[in-house]
């Protein structure tokens, strides 16, 4: 294998192009968040593989996800400040960023092998026809989507920021996600790009002296395209806002905010203040007033229920506001077993990152453990089984992961009670954990989170911009409770509660310390979506065996002659 890295005129256009894509695509996300950036930030990098080989397609398409991955996971540098020596979270971006956009290389190689097999790149004719361009329109989004999948679930997984999570405020088009999902939207929006990356091409084909173009089809499918999505998640928006204050139940809800900073939340000389806070807090909500009062992920300072002063303090306070309270907390599971007569250490204990449901009368209802734990945060790899790994671990524990789901109920005036389930930290990231959720029994969403690790960064946002696709794919209300970042209330839609989405305009959404609202959660009959159904099985899992045997066939196709001179 031969590659050679000359810098010619076609090298620096590709190379602009490249940069192109993946600063447009970055800025489509937050802290920018210009969802517009999104319909055409993938038209330089389609231009550039359509004009290269697949095998130095990959290499284009890596430089251009790693690039997007740098930009937008540059909040992980917080964790120099608040978890770990500023060092390691540098080589953790570079490590993550890279691995990452490996997945953008496979589509771009895939790709470029998908013009090649139509004839349809820069070199084959001078007029390439409708009938070798238009399958693209197609081709493209079902590689991409592939690609994404993949990238969600190899490894545990990290399906963050999927192209289609920067529509999350674009109300029409997010509507689309109860069919297919981020993948549905994702697509939607690859083909569009891939429409307009072919216009580009042919009208480039015109002043470069090759035959006119008398109509721009692929433009005028993917405007249909958009139309029609357009069209129908507004007529399917207002017939949700039609039915929202008649086929639900309306659910008082406070969600607390507690906003202690990360490196005061275990030491135990900061225990106290942390109590304080929370019942000031508590304060804040009269009694009567509310049916439900959720505290963030790991709220209190201790380890429920086992922790006796923890324990009788959520109880008084239960007691005392007469309220069902959801708190976060560290549960004590049990201990590995400990070799020799050597003493247990932190490290040897099974701990579980869990929530808790006390009644108004001060008694624990429910409890949920936390089921997709934070690989190489929460846990290492085979640390249930080494105890030198265990003593690695960042948090100086190491945590266990739950195995069911629990769908916590809690009642309401008048009679009858409305069942929720809570997604703990990134779980909400993680559509399949909400869909088996509300498979369940739950009518409503509810993430407990803790984002003080990347406090003055994007990172609070991207996080809860998931969430609202959870609540579309599922047609079920949610409500996130952060120690620090963003607590807010969206509803079926999508829609985020008016005062969250003006504060993070302003990049001010810690000021909020108690927000209070009333939620309509659908009935216990309500129909499930086609995709709380289904999930990806229609549309995202077959796409990944494609771009796989895609993928294979580039490989195939390139083997033993990546030599680069042009």
């Amino acid at each position: 294998m031969n590659i050679e890295f000359k810098l010619s005129g076609g090298r620096i256009l590709r190379l602009a192009g490249i940069l192109l894509s993946g600063i447009l695509l970055a800025t489509a996300f937050p802290p920018v968040e210009e969802w517009l950036a999104a319909w055409l930030a993938l038209v330089p990098l389609i231009l550039v593989v359509r004009s290269v080989s697949p095998g130095r397609a990959f290499y284009w398409g890596w430089g251009c996800g790693t690039l997007f991955w740098l930009i937008t996971l540059s909040w992980l540098w917080r964790l120099g400040v608040t978890g770990c020596p500023i060092a390691v979270a540098v080589l953790a971006w570079l490590a993550l960023s890279l691995c990452l956009g490996l997945f953008r290389g496979g589509f771009a190689a895939t790709a470029a092998w998908a013009f090649e097999v139509l004839a349809a790149r820069s070199r084959d004719d001078d007029h390439i026809p409708f009938h070798r361009t238009l399958p693209l329109i197609v081709i493209l989004p079902v590689l991409w989507v592939g690609f994404e999948y993949l990238r969600g679930i190899i490894a545990t997984g990290f399906p963050w920021n999927g192209l289609g999570i920067s529509q999350y405020r674009n109300l029409p088009v997010l509507q689309l996600a109860e069919w297919g999902g981020v993948s549905a939207v994702s697509a939607v929006l690859v083909a569009v790009n891939t429409g307009i990356a072919l216009m580009f091409a042919r009208v480039g084909g015109v002043y470069m002296g090759r035959r006119s173009v008398r109509v721009q089809l692929e433009l005028m499918i993917v405007i249909l395209l958009m139309v029609s999505v357009l069209f129908h998640g507004q007529r399917r928006k207002m017939a949700l806002d039609r039915m929202s204050r008649t086929d639900n139940r309306a659910l008082r809800v406070a969600a607390i905010q507690p906003n202690i900073p990360q490196l005061k939340k275990w030491p135990e000389q900061f225990a106290q203040d942390i109590y304080a806070v929370l019942e000031r807090r508590m304060d804040c909500v009269a009694t009567g007033s509310v049916d439900l009062v959720v505290w963030p992920e790991t709220a209190v300072p201790g380890y429920l229920p086992h922790d006796g002063e923890v324990d009788t303090f959520v109880r008084q306070l239960a007691r005392e506001k007469k309220v069902a309270l959801l708190v976060g907390a560290m549960e004590v599971g049990g201990q590995y077993p400990v070799p020799g007569d050597a003493d247990p250490q932190p490290w040897d204990w099974i701990l579980h990152n869990s929530t808790f449901l006390y009644g108004p009368e001060g008694e624990i209802v429910e409890s949920y453990r936390k089921q997709h734990l934070v690989p190489f945060g929460e846990y290492l790899p085979l640390d249930e089984h080494w105890r030198w790994v265990r003593r690695l671990e960042p948090l100086g524990f190491s945590c266990q992961a739950g195995t069911t789901g629990t769908v916590f109920r809690v009642d309401v005036p008048g009679g009858g009670s409305i069942p929720f389930s809570s997604l703990i930290c990134f779980e909400d990231v993680f559509a399949g954990v909400a869909r088996r959720m509300v498979r369940n029994g739950a009518r409503m969403l509810v993430n407990q989170t803790n984002d003080a690790w990347f406090d003055g960064s994007a990172a609070p946002v991207q996080h809860m911009s998931h969430c609202v696709f959870r609540c579309v794919e599922n047609r079920v209300p949610a409500v996130r409770a952060a120690n620090t970042g963003v607590t807010c209330f969206i509803d079926r839609t999508g829609q985020i509660d008016e005062p969250t989405r003006e504060s993070v305009k302003r990049r001010r959404w810690t000021e909020d310390q108690v927000k209070t609202d009333v939620v309509y959660v659908p009935l216990d009959e309500m129909p499930h979506t086609f995709y709380t159904r289904f999930g990806d099985w229609p549309f995202a899992i077959p796409s990944a065996a494609m771009a796989l045997l895609a993928g294979v066939m580039a490989w195939r196709s390139t083997k033993g002659k990546i030599k680069v001179k042009d």
